[in-house]
Order: C-alpha cells, then sequence, then structure tokens
C-alpha cells in the first residue's frame, strides 16, 4: 500500500521518530526504514497501563532486528502535578530534544495523520482557540526543536491498513477506544463517520482558515513588540490574539490564547494604567506609560525579614516596625521568610487548615496574582499569614502591621 509523505527526507542525514508503538508510529517508523532514511527512535514509557512494558520491549526488539538506535524514557518516579497530558507533553519533547542533539539530528518526526488534523481543528473551533495553524501544522517549532509531521495526507485507517498489510507489530491503547475525552468523542462520533466528501470539504474549509492566519500574522508582525494604548484598544480580539502569539512565538514560546483570555486583557488594559496578566510562567502583558508590551515576569524572590524591618518591591509595601502581634507574628516566629506560597501550602482559617490553593479559589483571585502573591513564613517553615484578597478591598482592620499591595 502506497502511503503520502509530505517531507523530502535528506538520505545523508539523521531523524529522531517519536514511537509509541502504536499503529501510526509504526507506520512511519517502518515506512523511513523501507524508504533507508537514517532514524533513531525515542520512546517515553510512562507506565500508566499494564502492557506498557510489553509495549516498550516490543518496540526495542524491532528496532534490534534492523540495528536502528533505540532510546527510551522511563517516567517511574517522576512526580508530576497538574493536568498529566500537558506534564507529559512537556517532558516528552524535553527527551526527544535532548535524544535529537545527542545524535545530531535534523529534528523529531512524528505520526499524526489527517483524522489528526480534522479532530484538531474541530476543537480548536469548539472552544474557540486561536493558534498560528488551523488543525496541524506539517512542520514548526517546539523550544527549539524542529517537528516535523509528514503523514497529515493520510487518513488513520491508511496508516492501519499498511501495518496490517506489511505485518508490522503494534500495540492499541485502549483508552482511545472510549469517549471519555473529548478529542475521543470527536472522533469516534464526528471524524469516524465521515465521508469522503465531508473529509475533503472540512481539509478546504482548513486550508482557506490557514490562508486568512498567514495574512492576520504578517499584519500583527507589522505591529511590532509595543503597541500605543490608543490604538490597541482599537483593534478587535482576534488582531490582538495574533500579535500576543506572535510575540511569544519569537521568544519560542508556543501555547493556544483564547479569545476569552483576550477580551479579559483588553478590559482590564481599558480599565487599570498598572494592570497586568500572565501569558506563561515567564512572561506577562502589562500597560505601562500609555503603551502595552508582553515584558518577562520577575517573581518575587524569597527574603528573610528580622524584627522591626521592612519589605518593599514593585508589587508589595511590608512595614514591621510597629510589631505584627495582631496578625499572629510574635517574636518567637522570627527571622521571617518572605515567599510566594506552594499552592499546596496550607494556611489555618479560623480553627481548621486549608490548602493556599483552595482559598485563592474561593477568593477568586486572578491567575496572574496567584505566582506572585506573597506570604509571610515563620522560622519554622510556617505560613503564618497570608493577605486575603479581594477584587474590591478596603482594609478596616486597625492593625499596627501594614501591608500595601501595589
Amino acid at each position: 500500500m502506497n502511503l503520502s509523505c509530505t517531507y523530502n527526507f535528506d538520505m545523508q542525514k539523521k531523524y529522531v521518530i517519536a514511537c509509541s508503538f502504536g499503529p501510526d508510529s509504526m507506520a512511519l517508523l517502518n515506512y523511513l526504514y523501507e524508504k533507508k532514511i537514517n532514524v533513531v527512535v525515542a520512546h517515553v514509557n510512562y507506565h500508566k497501563r499494564d502492557v506498557s512494558n510489553y509495549e516498550e520491549s516490543s518496540l526495542k526488539a524491532y528496532c534490534m532486528d534492523r540495528k536502528i538506535p533505540f532510546e527510551v524514557l522511563d517516567t517511574k518516579g517522576l512526580n508530576h502535578s497538574g493536568n498529566f497530558q500537558e506534564w507529559a507533553r512537556e517532558i516528552r519533547y524535553d527527551f526527544f530534544k535532548k535524544v535529537v542533539e545527542k545524535y545530531n539530528a535534523v529534528g523529531v518526526v512524528v505520526a499524526h495523520q489527517e483524522d489528526d488534523v480534522i479532530e484538531t481543528y474541530l476543537m480548536q473551533k469548539k472552544r474557540k482557540i486561536y493558534t498560528k495553524n488551523a488543525g496541524i501544522a506539517e512542520i514548526i517549532k517546539r523550544k527549539g526543536l524542529l517537528v516535523i509531521r509528514p503523514f497529515l495526507r493520510n487518513k488513520k485507517s491508511d496508516l492501519l491498513n499498511y501495518v496490517e498489510q506489511k505485518n508490522i507489530p503494534y500495540s492499541i491503547d485502549c483508552s482511545n477506544l472510549t469517549n471519555t475525552y473529548k478529542r475521543n468523542e470527536i472522533r469516534h462520533l464526528i471524524v469516524e463517520k465521515m465521508s469522503d466528501d465531508d473529509r475533503k470539504k472540512i481539509i478546504n474549509e482548513i486550508n482557506q482558515r490557514n490562508k486568512e492566519i498567514e495574512r492576520d500574522i504578517f499584519e500583527a508582525k507589522s505591529l511590532g513588540d509595543t503597541i500605543e494604548i490608543s490604538e490597541f484598544l482599537e483593534l478587535n480580539s482576534n488582531k490582538i490574539q495574533n500579535w500576543i502569539i506572535c510575540q511569544l512565538e519569537e521568544k519560542n514560546i508556543y501555547r493556544p490564547i483564547s479569545l476569552k483570555f483576550v477580551d479579559e486583557i483588553k478590559d482590564g488594559i481599558k480599565m487599570n494604567e498598572n494592570i497586568y496578566f500572565y501569558l506563561t510562567n515567564d512572561f506577562g502583558i502589562c500597560r505601562n506609560n500609555e503603551k502595552v508590551k508582553i515584558f518577562r515576569i520577575s517573581i518575587p524572590k524569597e527574603i528573610k525579614i528580622d524584627k522591626g524591618q521592612k519589605y518593599s518591591n514593585s508589587f508589595i509595601d511590608i512595614d514591621f516596625t510597629m510589631g505584627a502581634e495582631d496578625r499572629n507574628i510574635f517574636d518567637s516566629d522570627y527571622p521571617l521568610t518572605i515567599k510566594v506560597p506552594s499552592p499546596k501550602d496550607k494556611y489555618q482559617v479560623s480553627n481548621y487548615y486549608k490548602e493556599v490553593r483552595r482559598l485563592y479559589i474561593d477568593w477568586k483571585m486572578p491567575q496572574y496574582l496567584r505566582k506572585m502573591w506573597l506570604g509571610i513564613y515563620s522560622k519554622d517553615g510556617k505560613l503564618i499569614y497570608l493577605p486575603r484578597y479581594r477584587e474590591k478591598f478596603t482594609d478596616k482592620h486597625k492593625s499596627v502591621f501594614k501591608i500595601k499591595i501595589k
């Protein structure tokens, strides 16, 4: 069976193949091997399924039989927090980059196919998320790593037929057969039921949207890295969206920006001269001196405070010179540590303890503030004071201990 490959591989260079042992990646691996492309296989074992070790050993055996270099990342023992899929994607691509550098390869080759393109586009439309590419791009750079997707013009069924006809070993991830995840639901209830005409229509729509995005990106880049506030407020949300994404990509940061978030940014900047929003852990967007710009975030550093001292940064002023006993900060607590709390740190509220992250949710604290809100810790490492956040806050407490949020 003939497969469509849209990338012109250089026979003299090496390429890393991201291989899960699923039918798509095995079709890609075998196709490139038969074309005598110089490949290295990179596999990640998440130990999430009973067959994870079987898949790793089977893939390793396939590679050994063909003298293909095999690299594996075993995630056992690696801790993760938050969304597993996001964490897995981050460590996966960090691993791919290391393998590419080790073998001086061109980049990593991934087995996304036409069904993935359609699924991704439908999810983008549903969530109203804008990215630099509608669907999936054939070639991108991720954290300086070249990512190549040469199989985007093949249906998933084409790749499955290929491995069956070639008698190539593979494994099916049973979690992909359920509708538990939104992507799976779109795959099984919409994409798999599309006729050839339906697929052609949606692919044409994706191509047309990409032409529009290309034009929008050109306009966004022409705005430069700083925009006058008057001009910024005249831009529609789509153009602001384009501008933010282009600015981040120039810093090798690739992330979707929703229109809802863009509208929050625009409303905030319209109303407040000193507001800023977090876009990533390292960059934010702010209004300053009648201009709007993307800036590198400076997270407040951890500092030590002795009794009777003051502390000030661009975000907060704290004055301990008059004491702080009425805020439950006593002589035995010094020296104090002032730092951004961990979301899982616990803070006493009345006669019970609550995680910081839950307090922030209860307080409806904006995400960008959670990364810089400071807590006060005793010398024993206990969180003893956390300033209360309210959207419209007037401090009526007659304390001699003063905190001013700028």
